[in-house]
């Protein structure tokens, strides 16, 4: 792997997007900081037979420098980068960022199955994760585009995601949380629904309201 300028023209982005659902106020964050400082962080490319240069990590940032009018970019190229690890590389990039992109992530997993051969057992433990997790992950591919919009957006979970994908499973009412307006699915259906963020706040309430109702009692 070696460090070098690239110009942008020869630099090409997955025919599939690595992101299911990209956020339109960090991009253009990163584009008023790379008017501004340039591109700290190099890119990370594969070189392709043909002599061009595929992304393998900081399409972002490629973006921003697109939008600013930059011709050239700083990028670390691996020549030896076979298509399998390109893959498992940008899953384990997506897992430890701050906003994990949970669609693509299980895009990702279905293409290292069913394209490399890998199992569920496998995956886990190539990713040090339990096979249930891997088992969610590739449940939320069932999911309609809808959902996956929520899954993406931080308004459904994975558990609740899979869930909703397993057979015969009962439709539950998915509103917004009386107290901070989360969206999630409730097993009941009274009128005035709390998230599980919110019951546990409210738990831990009455738990002190006890304890001090005890403490004036004795």
């Amino acid at each position: 792997m070696f460090l070098r300028e690239i110009p942008l023209e020869l630099i090409d982005t997955p025919k599939q997007d690595s992101r299911f659902c990209r956020d339109e106020q960090w991009q253009k964050f990163i584009e008023k900081d790379i008017a501004k400082e340039g591109v700290i962080y190099p890119i990370l490319v594969k070189l392709l037979k043909n002599g061009r240069f595929l992304v393998v990590e900081g399409e972002t940032r490629l973006r921003a420098a697109y939008a600013v009018g930059l011709k050239k970019i700083p990028c670390y190229v691996d020549e030896n980068l076979s298509d399998e690890n390109l893959i498992v590389y940008r899953v384990k990039l997506n897992t430890i960022r701050k906003n994990t992109d949970f669609i693509g992530l299980a895009r990702d997993m279905k293409t290292l199955k069913e394209k490399h051969g890998f199992k569920n057992a496998e995956l886990a433990k190539r990713f040090g994760v339990s096979r249930s997790w891997i088992t969610k992950l590739l449940s939320l591919n069932r999911l309609d585009e809808y959902d996956k919009m929520l899954v993406a957006k931080g308004e459904m979970t994975v558990t609740e995601a899979y869930r909703k994908t397993m057979p015969n499973f009962p439709e539950k009412p998915f509103e917004a949380c009386g107290c901070c307006g989360k969206k999630a699915y409730y097993e009941d259906t009274r009128s005035f629904r709390l998230c599980s963020d919110c019951q546990r706040a409210l738990e831990k309430v009455k738990q002190r309201k006890d304890a001090k109702r005890r403490l004036r009692i004795s």
